[in-house]
Parts: C-alpha cells; sequence; structure tokens
C-alpha cells in the first residue's frame, strides 16, 4: 500500500499520516488518526444507525403535531395536544412571512437572537406564500432539524473516537420526538457540536469560527466556549484557546454589527431578555406558583448571579479534580448549574445538553431518568398552561410544581454524576524527569479519559488547585 508507513512503532493506514494519539496496534487493522478521516471506520454501521434513528424521531416528531398541521395553531387545543411551536408563530408573526430580513429598527422584528433569525430568513425563502404557509414552513423546519440531528450525531461519534457508539445518546433520544419541533433550538446544538469535533480535531480558529455562529444563535454556547477555556488553562494551552476565543469574538460582532447597521434591532432579544421576568421551567417559578412572583429586575439578578455562579462551579471543578476532566463534562456541569438558577427553562433548551452528556459519557442509567423526566415534565407544563382557558381540565399547580422539581433534580443528578465520575479518577502518574530535579506529571496517552481535548490530550497539567485535598 503506497500510503503505508513506519512512525513510532506503529503502522499507519488509510491517511498515510503519522500515527496520532489514538492510533491502534496494527494488528487491528484500523487506527483512529488525530488529524484526518472524518468518520471512525470500525463504528461508520453505529454512527449510520444513530443518524437514521435520529432522522426517523424527528419524523415522528411530525406525526406527534398531526392535530395542529391539520387544525393550525390557534387556541388552546393546541397545548391539550401538546403539538405547540413556535415556528408558526415566527412566521405569521414577524417579517419573515414576506422574505424580508426579519429585524427592524423600530421593533416588530423576530424575537431570536440574530443566528437563529437569519437561518429561519434563509429557509423561509423555500416557502411559498399560500394560505397553508405555516403548516409549510414548520414542515420546512423538520426537514432542517433532522439534517440538523445528523449533523449533531455525526459531530458526536467523530469527537467521541474511541466511544463513537455513544452517539446513540444524541440519536436513539425520545426529546428529538417532543421538542425538535417546538423551536429553532437544533440550529445552535449543531454549531456547538460542530465547534466541539473541530477543537478535537486540533482546529481552533475553526472552532472559534463555528462557536460564534453558535454565540449569536443561542447564548448557551458562550458557556461552551468558557467550558475549553478552562480545560486549556489547567493543560497549559490557554494561546490555542485564545485564538479559538478570539475568532469566536470576530464573528459573533461581525455578524451582530452587519445586522444592526443594514436593518437594526439585532440586540433587540437580549435587551427583551433583560425586561423578562420568571417563566416556566425556572426554579423561581415555584414563587410564582405561591402567589408571590419574583419581580423582573430581581429576576434579572438572580439571572446574572447563575451565571457567575455556573463559571465559578465549572472552574473548581475543572481545576480541583486529581485528574483533568474533559471539556464535555465541564460543560454539562456549567449548564446544569444555569438551569437550576435561569429565569426560564422552556421544554427545547432540554437539547442542549444531549450531546453533551453523549460526550461525557454518562452512565445510562441517569441519563435515561433524565430524559424521563424531561418527556414527563413536557406533558406536564403544557397541561398546566392550558388551564388559563380550561381549569377544570388543567394540571394542578401542585402537579406541575413536582414535575418541575423532578426535571430539575434529574439534570443535578446528571451533572453530580459527571462530578462524581471525574473525582473517582486515580492520579496521574508521576515520574522525575532527568532535566529536572521537581518531579513531573506524566499522563499515559491511552490513560487520557478526553477525546475531544484536542490539543490539551496527553499534556500535563500547567495548573491545579490543592487547597482542601
Amino acid at each position: 500500500m503506497g500510503g503505508q508507513r513506519r512512525a513510532h512503532g506503529v503502522e499507519t493506514l488509510v491517511t498515510g499520516r503519522p500515527a496520532g494519539r489514538y492510533a491502534h496496534d496494527g494488528r487491528v487493522g484500523w487506527h483512529v488518526p488525530r488529524r484526518g478521516a472524518f468518520l471512525v471506520p470500525p463504528w461508520r454501521g453505529v454512527t449510520a444507525l444513530a443518524a437514521l434513528l435520529a432522522a426517523g424521531l424527528v419524523a415522528a416528531g411530525l406525526l406527534q403535531k398531526r392535530y395542529c398541521f391539520e387544525h393550525g395553531w390557534g387556541g388552546s387545543d393546541v397545548f391539550w395536544h401538546a403539538c405547540f411551536s413556535d415556528l408558526p408563530r415566527l412566521w405569521a408573526g414577524t417579517p419573515l412571512a414576506s422574505h424580508a430580513l426579519p429585524y427592524a429598527a423600530g421593533g416588530g422584528g423576530i424575537d431570536q437572537p440574530v443566528g437563529t433569525g437569519l437561518m429561519l430568513w434563509v429557509l423561509a425563502w423555500f416557502v411559498p406564500r399560500t394560505p397553508t404557509s405555516q403548516q409549510a414552513f414548520t414542515a420546512a423546519w423538520a426537514v432542517a432539524a433532522a439534517a440538523c440531528a445528523i449533523g449533531i450525531v455525526v459531530c458526536t461519534a467523530t469527537t467521541t473516537r474511541r466511544h463513537p457508539q455513544r452517539a446513540l445518546y444524541v440519536g436513539a433520544c425520545p426529546l428529538l420526538v417532543t421538542v425538535a419541533l417546538v423551536s429553532p433550538e437544533l440550529f445552535a446544538v449543531l454549531l456547538v457540536s460542530a465547534g466541539l469535533w473541530a477543537w478535537s480535531a486540533e482546529r481552533p480558529g475553526l472552532a472559534g469560527v463555528l462557536l460564534g455562529l453558535a454565540a449569536v444563535s443561542r447564548g448557551y454556547a458562550v458557556l461552551v466556549l468558557l467550558a475549553v477555556g478552562l480545560v486549556a488553562l489547567r493543560a497549559g494551552v490557554l494561546r490555542a484557546w485564545c485564538r479559538t476565543a478570539g475568532a469566536a469574538l470576530v464573528v459573533a460582532a461581525g455578524l451582530l454589527l452587519s445586522v444592526q447597521l443594514s436593518a437594526g434591532g439585532a440586540v433587540a432579544p437580549y435587551l427583551a431578555w433583560l425586561g423578562r421576568g420568571i417563566d416556566y421551567g425556572s426554579i423561581w417559578y415555584l414563587a410564582t406558583l405561591a402567589g408571590r412572583p419574583v419581580p423582573p429586575a430581581t429576576a434579572t439578578v438572580l439571572a446574572v448571579a447563575g451565571w457567575v455562579l455556573a463559571l465559578a462551579a465549572g472552574t473548581m471543578f475543572t481545576l480541583l479534580p486529581r485528574r483533568r476532566p474533559a471539556i464535555a463534562e465541564v460543560a454539562v456541569v456549567v449548564l446544569a448549574v444555569l438551569f437550576l438558577t435561569a429565569k426560564s427553562v422552556p421544554v427545547q433548551a432540554s437539547m442542549w445538553l444531549v450531546p453533551l452528556v453523549a460526550l461525557a459519557g454518562v452512565r445510562l442509567r441517569p441519563y435515561l431518568i433524565w430524559v424521563s423526566a424531561e418527556v414527563a415534565y413536557f406533558v406536564a407544563v403544557w397541561l398546566y398552561i392550558a388551564g388559563g382557558s380550561e381549569p377544570n381540565r388543567a394540571l394542578p399547580a401542585a402537579w406541575y410544581a413536582a414535575f418541575l422539581l423532578i426535571r430539575l433534580a434529574a439534570i443535578a443528578w446528571v451533572a453530580l454524576d459527571v462530578v462524581g465520575r471525574a473525582r473517582r479518577r486515580p492520579a496521574p502518574t508521576v515520574t522525575a524527569d532527568p532535566a529536572d530535579p521537581a518531579p513531573q506529571q506524566s499522563v499515559a496517552i491511552a490513560e487520557d479519559p478526553d477525546d475531544g481535548a484536542g490539543v490539551a490530550g496527553g499534556r500535563r497539567d500547567d495548573l491545579v488547585l490543592v487547597a482542601g485535598r
């Protein structure tokens, strides 16, 4: 074979490049290059199966929302049949219906971040203006959602090079049935997943571009970017992360500025968030159920404090364990804290966690309990909201509070499972460097638990907190 060569005693096949840190022994017949092949050959079948399942579950979501496709999205029936979706409202109540840019300086624009709004604007050009255009627009998003779900599966499988079967956590996730068509959430999730893949492939510039696009599509991407930075700080590769963060900043600022100068209204969704009060899914909504709602200004303070607390928790989790945690593990912990302190945790926000939980290798039992809690909450919240029109048929407030607490407890359990597994990992071996009398950490390549570490993979720690050990 012309591309066959020897590198460090490991036979290199397929790409002809030197064997990376994920290379297998030549007797296996395949290796996973650090760069190069996008799909892992031994697991192509698993990746294809997960992608097929993902597309099928999104299609099942169309059936789950069949009533609204047949009867429209008006009235309280959308809640009784659990087929509510933001897509028809975004089409009928914004300039998307006229194929115009959905942002305007005088208001009346779309209430979605710029990245998501521009994606929907492009999608709107494929929808004709007819009496059934709402259905057509929602169906067009269903096609796009299936493509996004497949992309997330592929990114997850190729990021977890040694465990691509974890992509089944994404492909077989029942949340694709319940929430994939509620809002255009999967677009930002795809960008975040692609950004993490690019970082794992040691392409910090591309990772920055993708995460920058994700940040102006959904704000949680900023926390994922910071989670990457925390791991890079501990591994001593902060310079590479600065390239990623710089590229993300340039892309995000450039896109926001371009829309603001051309149409105006680019920052309106963020300003609206500042003035918004507590809403469904938030732990603070329990006060509303008790008849003592939290004022909007206080809600904003609590939400901002939640972001600070999430970053503090991520920092401690990154720097305290004996073994450096994986990037996805840090991201799961940070987002869990965010969910527990946010103004609102809509049902579709659960998709943010799905690929991160898969990348973090969460055990099957916590995963299944969390997903079951999400599905149960999905039904409960619509039955509770429907009480505004028919209180006698609605879910009582006490029961809604119970499902809300179960959901948040399940999210916390997933985060605690991640923390517990990370803290139980053994400390890295310590060897003496002949050139340095002080012992240095030396982690064997095969022991590195994070396939997505990118340039941080296989490196000894540069910064570790030892207080309290």
